[in-house]
């Protein structure tokens, strides 16, 4: 017998308006405030341990969250070009962000 795929309870989402929005999957509430950047997020990861949330942006920083209250937990990523994606490793002791070529 197969094992069902269980989804999350909780997504993220980024947007044109310049935030992303941490989810409530069930009911679809927000949990948290709107993490906010100076231009729209293109990208939304959660850590491993579902802890942190990191957000990419065309404001050229990755930020730092923390996922039940929506406060920055360090200061903005700042990258010389738009941040396109950005993902945490494995052990969550890491952000990513890769840079344009």
């Amino acid at each position: 017998m197969r094992a069902r795929r269980r989804w999350p309870k909780t997504g993220a989402c980024g947007s044109s308006c310049r935030t992303a929005r941490i989810w409530d999957s069930a009911s679809g509430k927000p949990l948290a405030a709107p993490l906010q950047h100076q231009l729209p997020v293109v990208a939304a990861a959660f850590s491993p341990d579902g802890k942190s949330v990191v957000t990419a942006s065309y404001d050229r920083t990755a930020r730092l969250w923390d996922s039940a209250t929506g406060k920055p937990l360090a200061a903005p990523l700042q990258h010389q070009d738009v941040v396109w994606a950005a993902a945490f490793s494995p052990d969550g002791n890491s952000v990513g962000a890769p840079l344009p070529d």
